[in-house]
């Protein structure tokens, strides 16, 4: 299951998300979630957006004390910087 903050799209050449908005940092929306989460026998969460300097307390304890995960994904490189290291994104990859 992905748990999924808001965002902008900019206007660059990827069409890069410039802003996010946090969803672990909202205590009050992780606790409207989590009996839904539940009731769908969902074990694990992943997040796409955090900031650091927000307080998750909240959310985290809510989702330990439900037996959920929370599985935080960094920023993926970018296609250019991929290409120009050499790197592709292919099953072999995986081998």
């Amino acid at each position: 299951m992905s748990f999924l903050g808001a965002s902008s799209v900019g206007n660059g050449p990827f069409s890069e998300a410039i802003t996010y908005i946090d969803p672990l940092a909202n205590g009050t929306a992780c606790q409207r979630d989590l009996p839904f989460l539940t009731a769908l026998g969902v074990n694990t969460i992943r997040v796409y957006s955090a900031d650091a300097s927000q307080n998750h307390d909240t959310c985290m304890k809510a989702f330990s004390g439900a037996g959920i995960y929370v599985m935080y994904v960094t920023k993926e490189l970018p296609l250019p910087v991929c290409v120009e290291l050499g790197r592709s994104w292919d099953s072999l990859a995986w081998t």
